[in-house]
């Protein structure tokens, strides 16, 4: 029978031992019932389970296929929708964030040629220009050093891109712990980036800023606006390059408003304590820009100070102001050139002016 086997299907008989399956041993054997291809190659057919019918007529292991394959469906619609919205905001932020870079450069083009204008009267029309535009400008301004004013040429032939290399070369390797201001740490308060800050290396350079700073109070009085030099309202600036290569700084007045019931924004631990109140017209005006202009009278530079009004339907409101941000009336620094790092106004003492100033890169 094996070499029957043997000449009929190619099989040896030794291979029949070799199977661990009786039912193929059988046929093998006895090829008169005849041997397919399925019997060699499967085992022998299990009975059917049967299970019971479940959810919508579906067997249950049916059912959690298609639940399944629904779910998947179901998930990538929504990240597809996900990613049509966030394709749709992201282009609503390019287009918004265009139209503040093209206000601020305007802003800064308007500043620049109200200090341009070399008669008396060209000088009363470009302001009456800018406050129109809802550019409130600021004098008397402190006299710029000459020590400013070597900086500011370095950074102009350094170029935009280098601007945070020559900044932070014109610093103090010394670094100088922050100190307890108004009971920051009591509060769990952080004001500044790092504990420790950095002053410049020139002493007239920390002195200018902190007599601008100082200037400030009166300056804004002018327009019927109350400004302390504390942690609450203004004690920080952002220092930035613009594309002239002329160096500015935006600060931020009435930084932390007390909550209340026209103001219910919560700020965090720096707001506690806050003495500062909300109103519109002392939020409008909390964006006072700063900017030095090359001098055409001298060989120098000059200071110019201004208030940014956001009044409601006002051109600054609509077009620079950032729109997440529309409560607090907050424009953003880098819209106006390079950010190159902050300075921050601490009056904790009587001591030196020049002392009070710690900057950050």
């Amino acid at each position: 029978m094996a070499a029957g086997l043997v000449d009929s299907f190619g099989f040896q008989a030794a291979s029949c031992a070799q199977l661990r399956s009786r039912f193929i041993c059988h046929r093998l054997a006895n090829p008169s019932k005849g041997i397919g291809r399925s019997a060699l190659a499967s085992s022998p057919p299990q009975p059917r389970r049967r299970y019971a019918k479940g959810w919508e007529g579906l067997q249950p292991h049916l059912l959690y296929r298609r639940k399944k394959f629904s779910a998947g469906r179901k998930s990538l619609q929504a990240h597809l929708v996900i990613r049509s919205v966030k394709s749709v905001e992201e282009d609503s932020w390019r287009h918004d964030q265009n139209m503040r870079r093209e206000t601020a450069a305007q802003v800064l083009e308007v500043l620049a040629n109200a200090h341009k204008s070399s008669s008396f009267n060209d000088q009363a029309e470009a302001k009456k220009q800018a406050q129109a535009l809802g550019l409130y400008i600021l004098s008397p301004v402190p006299t710029l050093p000459p020590q400013l004013g070597t900086l500011m040429r370095r950074m102009r032939d350094g170029g935009a891109e280098n601007a945070i290399d020559i900044f932070s070369s014109s610093l103090q390797a010394r670094r100088h712990k922050v100190p307890d201001i108004q009971q920051t740490q009591k509060h769990r308060c952080k004001l500044t980036r790092s504990e420790y800050g950095q002053r410049f290396s020139s002493y007239e350079i920390n002195a200018y800023f902190a007599a601008v700073f100082e200037s400030l109070p009166t300056l804004m009085s002018s327009r019927g606006v109350q400004l302390d030099l504390s942690r609450y309202d203004l004690f920080h600036g952002h220092l930035f390059v613009t594309p002239n290569s002329n160096l500015g700084m935006l600060m931020h007045a009435k930084e932390y408003p007390c909550w209340s019931e026209d103001f219910p924004v919560n700020l965090g631990f720096c707001q506690t304590g806050s003495p500062v109140k909300f109103t519109d017209h002392s939020m409008d005006s909390r964006n006072i820009l700063w900017l030095a202009l090359p001098n055409r009278a001298a060989s120098g530079y000059v200071g110019a100070l201004c208030i940014l009004d956001a009044q409601e339907d006002g051109w600054i409101r609509k077009n620079l102001v950032m729109r997440e941000l529309d409560m607090l009336r907050t424009i953003d620094e880098s819209d106006f050139g390079h950010v190159i790092g902050d300075v921050n106004y601490f009056r904790f003492d009587e001591r030196d002016p020049g002392r009070r100033i710690f900057a950050f890169v």
